[in-house]
């Protein structure tokens, strides 16, 4: 009990300097967002978390807690929305980490300013026996839990490109006179399904947020849900405050199927978030595949792409906060979260050990400047990784583990979409790309080096 008064004080020491250094890069004359350091007295997503300076008027640290503000104008009356003091740190922290978000929303409109009753406890669920790695062991992976997220939802061709996340090319010399068409919603989730067959025959207890084709977490695709849960998910969003009544009328009468089907992913990722989040994994893998985004330009009227001969793999981690990415409630209670969060770092380690596998074992080069993708500019914060990003997307954002969302190719590289278009190992009851197979091992070694060098008890 000494050795966590002493580290909360520790992290506490950092918050303080942390908002005052903060503070006084905000007002200087440069207004830009200013560089930090890792270092041990604060917890180290700080340096990653905040993207647009904008977002310093929805929260403010100083001896007395953290204080959150539902607006800009709030903060400057002084008028908070939620206050947390010191000695609350790790009980917020416990509630942010396993409850669900729901809940965690209850208690935090309750408590608002107001200290918390010492009866009020935070449970915590027990887990099973601690994980502990054993190197020479036949299930050196015993007790690890792991969950995969395998990415994007299109069960087809038709919805993939609705979903705008598909591939193909026509025949060409460039192709070898092969015609290419393939989505990545089907590469991830074939990706997934080799990863847990990996994991799981070395002991691991691995979980995959999706398991079919063309269906939600909740077990409805696209067409089910736009008639029957799409009306009342609009009244929700309303009533939450999240679309206005423009929004939902705009909706109902103009949007096409790709507008709605964001809709319809976004809750998705919701749940997607809750049920990772219940699993309470050790450390979780968003599996993804790329485009190179100047390329997108190449598509002609009927969607076909020109390959390209840039290939390269990325992992996003959380943090980049972007402007107006406070104004909910719930935007400001994640924001909370990583504020308290002192185990950042093991996010950045487990995505250093993917982008390391995708080198070696992939044999895909690692991002960088040259490749001048500006979405890694305006979005993004590079880590003290090379090819590693700060990226507030919502499983980023909502996820409660370690985490690495990975991106291990770009599709349209004339060489990968060959390998990925040619179904030529099977594997459980299909054809599939043995180029997956490949990929799939630079995330089965991420975990290996994650539960050596991290967990260990």
């Amino acid at each position: 009990m000494q050795r966590r008064g002493i580290i909360c004080h520790i992290y506490w020491v950092g918050l303080c300097i942390f908002c005052q250094f903060q503070t006084a890069c905000a007002q200087s004359a440069s207004r830009e967002y200013p560089a930090f350091s890792l270092s041990p007295i604060y917890p180290a997503a700080h340096p990653y978390l905040i993207k647009d300076e904008e977002l310093y008027d929805y929260f403010s640290i100083d001896s007395s807690g953290i204080y959150l503000y539902a607006s800009p104008h709030d903060k400057k009356i002084g008028n908070a929305e939620f206050h947390l003091y010191p000695d609350e740190f790790e009980r917020m922290l416990k509630l942010l980490k396993f409850y669900p978000m729901e809940k965690v929303t209850d208690v935090y409109k309750e408590k608002g300013t107001n200290r918390w009753l010492a009866s009020k406890k935070v449970y915590t669920p027990p887990l099973e026996k601690a994980f502990e790695y054993r190197n020479i062991s036949e299930k050196p992976l015993a007790g690890l839990r792991v969950a995969l997220d395998p990415g994007h939802l299109a069960g087809d061709h038709a919805l993939a490109e609705t979903e705008g996340k598909y591939m193909k090319m026509r025949a060409s010399m460039h192709t070898k006179h092969t015609a290419i068409h393939f989505h990545e919603s089907d590469l991830t989730i074939q990706t997934a399904r080799i990863i847990k067959q990996k994991l799981e025959a070395e002991g691991a207890t691995v979980m995959i947020t999706r398991k079919r084709k063309g269906l939600s977490v909740d077990g409805f695709d696209f067409d089910t849900w736009k008639k029957v849960f799409f009306h009342s998910y609009l009244d929700e969003q309303v009533e939450k405050g999240l679309l206005s009544e423009w929004d939902r009328k705009w909706y109902k009468t103009k949007a096409k199927d790709k507008d709605i089907f964001k809709l319809y992913n976004s809750e998705d990722l919701y749940m997607r978030a809750e049920k990772i989040n219940a699993f309470r994994p050790h450390l979780t893998m968003v599996i993804h595949y790329n485009v190179h985004a100047p390329n997108e330009k190449s598509k002609d009227k009927e969607g076909f792409f020109l390959p390209t001969h840039e290939n390269y793999a990325m992992s996003f981690v959380p943090g980049a906060f972007l402007k107006n990415e406070l104004r909910t409630q719930e935007d400001r209670i994640h924001f909370l979260y990583f504020l308290l969060n002192p185990d950042f770092e093991q996010s950045i380690f487990l995505s250093q050990a993917f982008i390391k596998a995708s080198k070696e074992i992939a044999g895909v080069r690692t991002v960088s400047e040259e490749d001048k993708l500006i979405y890694l500019d305006r979005l993004c914060i590079q880590s003290s990784v090379q090819g590693v990003y700060a990226r507030n997307l919502k499983l980023t954002r909502m996820v409660r583990s370690p985490i690495c969302y990975g991106e291990s190719l770009c599709q349209d590289n004339l060489i990968e979409a060959l390998a990925l278009n040619k179904k030529d190992t099977f594997f459980h009851d299909r054809y599939i790309p043995s180029r997956l197979l490949e990929i799939a091992e630079t995330y089965v070694s991420s975990v290996h080096e994650f539960a050596d060098k991290m967990l260990r008890e």
